[in-house]
């Protein structure tokens, strides 16, 4: 495989979506989608004409074929994910409604994404990208996935790789003390975190800003903090930028998080200027909100163009 822009390892899921609110133990009728925090980040800067690449395991299975199917019709490369004939593609069960907390069933205990192993990542080192994007979900899965990110972190490091790291918290997968002994040192390797203000306060056990000072005095360059009102600053050496968020009709909140690093990799990877990838994070963001599936509003390259202009014009409605 030849080099890459981006490469993102973690799981992907088939979800199986309730349309409109409906509760998933009484809808006849359930959507699939391909999600996973990394694969719909992925997905988001492969439209936008990046060489992308996932690394990860699926169940050898219908769920496992479609996801890579799907992925690979994105322009996502799936060809470092390895196929597990022993454990199966995890599944995820889900609502979609924006007016309540969702509801989310996983069945992912025991997943082939679980075997994801030193191998597998050492692997995946040699494809030399320019960004590696983790989230702090995968080291969570397993022992196995646990020693495999931080060999893929440490070999991306020393090739001059630059680090994206979103913690993207899910209490499902442990409790606070664990995630912050397993993905707390991930913080110190990056050189970009994007987290929400919850996030860097549980893993750290302090405040947000002060969690911010301690990451920019370390290896970090750039911190992005993601408030509860959906704005966001970037934070670096050279100062604070500041983001509002892109006011739309949401539809389903699930993705927002993926979207918002997509679109800021995406740009990074453009050399744009902070202020330029703190709004295409948020322009993604909000597009993903406006439909049910995690990477169904990811533009591509004219159609980002189009919604940039209109809303930089003020024109609030082009994608509602």
């Amino acid at each position: 495989m030849s080099h890459v822009d981006l490469l993102v390892a973690g799981e992907a899921l088939l979800a199986l979506l309730a349309p409109g609110g409906t509760d998933p133990a009484r809808s006849t009728v359930l959507h699939p989608h391909v999600v996973g925090a990394e694969v719909n980040a992925a997905a988001a800067v492969a439209a936008l004409g990046h060489r992308v690449a996932w690394t990860g395991v699926v169940g050898h299975d219908s769920a496992g074929r479609r996801i890579c199917e799907h992925l690979r019709g994105r322009g996502v490369d799936v060809g470092l994910v390895r196929t597990d004939p022993t454990h199966p593609t995890g599944l995820l069960v889900r609502d979609s409604t924006p007016t309540r907390p969702v509801q989310v069933d996983y069945h992912r205990a025991g997943s082939a994404a679980t075997g994801w192993n030193i191998a597998d990542a050492s692997r995946a080192a040699g494809t030399c990208p320019r960004v590696l994007l983790i989230s702090g979900i995968t080291p969570m899965l397993s022992a196995s996935t646990r020693a495999a990110t931080a060999a893929l972190v440490s070999a991306c490091r020393d090739d001059g790789t630059t680090i994206v790291f979103d913690p993207n918290v899910r209490l499902t997968l442990g409790l606070p003390d664990r995630w912050r002994r397993v993905v707390r040192p991930l913080l110190r390797a990056a050189h970009v975190v994007l987290a929400s203000e919850r996030e860097l306060e549980l893993l750290t056990e302090s405040s947000a800003d002060r969690a911010t000072d301690d990451l920019l005095a370390g290896d970090a360059h750039t911190v992005v903090v993601r408030s509860a009102d959906a704005t966001s600053r970037a934070v670096s050496a050279t100062g604070t930028i500041r983001q509002d968020p892109f006011p739309v009709t949401a539809v389903d909140p699930v993705g927002a998080g993926d979207a918002f690093a997509g679109g800021y990799v995406s740009a990074l990877l453009e050399g744009l200027a902070p202020a330029a990838c703190l709004s295409r994070a948020a322009v993604l963001g909000a597009l993903a909100v406006t439909v049910a599936g995690d990477q169904d509003a990811c533009p591509d390259r004219d159609q980002l163009r189009v919604v940039e202009q209109a809303w930089s014009n003020g024109d609030l409605e082009a994608a509602r």
